[in-house]
């Protein structure tokens, strides 16, 4: 089951990164079990690999034993449905879909895997995923005992839980029941999504097709273009923060800036969209010589060459934070993580 000296480099949608010192793919809780036990045994570091969708492997590799889990079956009780760590997400958005069961629909074809969706809360569209989780599945590496946690114990933020932050590296998780709903209660609040209100005739399957078509035309397939999805996670300022980046906003772009100005609420933060902070700044589309911004979305960073490297990632992602600072004062930050 253990295979040494493996190439993660073609897991990568990214493309990108060394080999796996050791590697463990596994189906069962036995053999979760066992492959963490046989790297308690030999003193090595553990690394969770899904997908490898919204991770930077390192030029290095990964020292240690990474663990791919590949569990991808669905049980259903009533609107909960549970799924393996391992199963593809949009392949389970689907299967919710067809179900008629609502909740999760804004979230169609987001990278990664079932697991990787509760480390991440993943969200778009007006939706997050840790507004369905019900109970997460995962084993207590300190323990070695199969644990239950409730929604409330991830505590759940703007992509964030304890997975990848209090208690990153404790859990691994194995399985997640989602709580679904059966009424035709639609996430419309996004304004990609607006002028669906007035239709009478809205489903599930409509909803869920208009948002693969959506990101479709604005986000590159990683087979041709490599990249982790959405790269910079929005900003969350102060009103007086806010206040203060529109008037430094106005001094180089006062068109694009007026449109950052009507994110404005009534309540005591602003979230900001960054790729118009990007965009405001010229970056969009901008290619050093093997990374760069996507034409289309601005929160693309792209492999335009496919022989870039964990290096010039780190070195593109410093360039382009800096040059937002120096121009309207707020430091951006990547989502994906850098795994050694």
């Amino acid at each position: 089951m253990i295979k040494e000296n493996y190439n993660l480099q073609e897991l990568s949608t990214f493309n990108i990164g060394g080999p796996a010192q050791y590697y463990a793919q596994v189906e069962t809780q036995q053999q979760l079990i066992e492959a963490v036990e046989y790297a308690k045994q030999n003193n090595l570091n553990i690394t969770v690999l899904g997908s490898a969708s919204n991770v930077i492997i390192s030029d290095e590799g990964i020292k240690g034993l990474v663990i791919r889990l590949a569990n991808t079956n669905i049980e259903q009780t009533e609107n909960t449905l549970t799924a393996g760590a391992g199963l593809i997400w949009d392949d389970f958005v689907e299967y919710s879909v067809k179900l008629g069961l609502y909740g999760i629909e804004n979230l169609s074809l987001i990278p990664g895997t079932v697991g990787a969706s509760a480390v991440q809360n993943i969200g778009a569209y007006g939706q997050e995923v840790a507004e369905t989780i019900k109970t997460v599945y995962a084993l207590d590496t300190q323990t070695m005992q199969f644990v239950k946690l409730s929604n409330k114990e991830c505590e759940f933020a703007y992509r964030k839980s304890i997975f990848n932050s209090t208690e990153k590296g404790r859990y691994i998780i194995y399985k997640i029941s989602y709580q679904l709903n059966d009424n035709d209660e639609f996430s419309l609040g996004y304004q990609d999504m607006a002028y669906f209100r007035d239709d009478s005739d809205l489903s599930l399957d409509k909803i869920r097709s208009e948002i693969i078509k959506i990101r479709t035309n604005k986000l590159p397939d990683y087979n041709v273009l490599p990249n982790v999805g959405s790269f910079f996670k929005n900003l969350v300022l102060e009103k007086s923060e806010f206040t203060n980046l529109v008037e430094k906003a106005k001094d180089v772009d006062a068109q694009k800036a007026e449109k950052l100005k009507s994110f404005e609420t009534s309540r005591d933060t602003v979230k900001v969209p960054t790729a118009l902070l990007i965009d405001l700044c010229g970056l969009k589309g901008y290619k050093a010589e093997n990374i760069g911004i996507y034409e289309k979305h601005a929160l693309i960073v792209i492999n335009h060459s496919k022989k870039g490297t964990c290096q010039d990632v780190l070195d593109f992602t410093k360039f382009v934070q800096n040059s937002i600072y120096d121009k309207l004062g707020v430091m951006i930050y990547p989502e994906p993580t850098v795994i050694n």
